[in-house]
C-alpha cells in the first residue's frame, strides 16, 4: 500500500459500486475493520506490503489506484482462505480480493506471470506443467497415471462468464464534452439575445430624446 500522509482521502462510491457488479465484490460493505483477517495471514506475515485490512479499507473509500495497477498488493495472497474463515462479518476477504484480481484481468492489468499461468491453464487444463520428472516421480510412488483435464469445459465456463460480464455491465456513461459544448452554445446565445436587447432598449432610449428636442414649445400661432 502508499505512504500514510495526512492528506485528506476523498471517497469515490463508484468503485465500490463497479466492484459490487463483479461475483462477491460487494461484500466489503460489511467490513467494520477489526482486523482479524489480518492476525493468521501467512501473507501479511512475510510481507509488509500485503494487508488484508488495508485493502478492504481501500475499497471501501473508493481508493481505485490503491488496490487496481501493475504493483497492485492483491497479487500476493496466496487465497488459503483463512481470512474467510476469520472474519466475524462473513465479508470474505478473500472473495473480495478474487473480485479486484477478476477487475484487473478485465482491464488487463495483471503481472505477466498470471498472464501466462491463465494461458497454460486453458490450452492444457492445468495450473502447472507435467513433465517427464513429475510421471517418474509418480511412478516411483505408486501413484496411478494422471487423466487428461476437461479442458473443454474449461473454456465452456470462460466463454460463459465473458457473456455473463457483458449482459451484466453498466451502460457507458454519457460523453461529457458534447454536453458542455451545448451548454456553451446556449450560454453564447443567451449573452447575444442580452446584448440585442440592450442596444435596442438604448436605440429607444436615443430616438425619444431626439423627438424631444424636436418638437415645439407652446402652442402655434391663433
Amino acid at each position: 500500500m502508499s505512504d500514510k500522509t495526512d492528506t485528506p482521502v476523498k471517497i469515490d462510491h463508484k468503485f465500490r459500486e463497479e466492484l459490487g457488479l463483479v461475483l462477491e465484490g460487494d461484500g466489503v460493505n460489511f467490513c467494520y475493520q477489526c482486523g482479524a483477517c489480518v492476525g493468521d495471514c501467512p501473507s501479511a506475515r512475510f510481507s509488509e506490503d500485503f494487508n488484508p485490512r488495508e485493502i478492504m479499507l481501500a475499497v471501501l473509500y473508493g481508493m481505485r489506484d490503491e488496490v487496481i495497477g501493475d504493483v497492485s498488493p492483491v497479487w500476493q495472497c496466496s487465497n488459503c482462505f483463512t481470512c474467510f474463515d476469520r472474519c466475524p462479518q462473513d465479508v470474505k476477504p478473500i472473495e473480495v480480493i478474487i473480485a479486484l484480481k477478476n477487475l484487473m484481468a478485465r482491464e488487463g492489468v495483471v503481472p505477466r506471470g498470471v498472464d501466462v499461468l491463465v494461458n497454460g491453464l486453458l490450452e492444457t487444463g492445468r495450473s502447472a506443467k507435467v513433465t517427464s520428472a513429475t510421471i517418474r516421480r509418480r511412478e516411483e510412488l505408486g501413484l496411478p497415471p494422471l487423466e487428461d483435464p476437461p479442458v473443454e469445459e474449461l473454456r465452456k465456463i470462460v466463454e460463459i462468464d465473458e457473456i455473463v460480464r457483458k449482459e451484466t455491465a453498466p451502460p457507458p456513461e454519457p460523453a461529457a464534452k458534447p454536453v458542455a459544448k451545448k451548454a456553451a452554445k446556449k450560454t453564447s446565445k443567451k449573452k447575444v439575445t442580452k446584448k440585442k436587447v440592450a442596444k435596442k432598449a438604448a436605440k429607444k432610449k436615443t430616438t425619444k430624446k431626439k423627438a424631444t428636442k424636436k418638437a415645439p414649445r407652446g402652442g402655434g400661432r391663433s
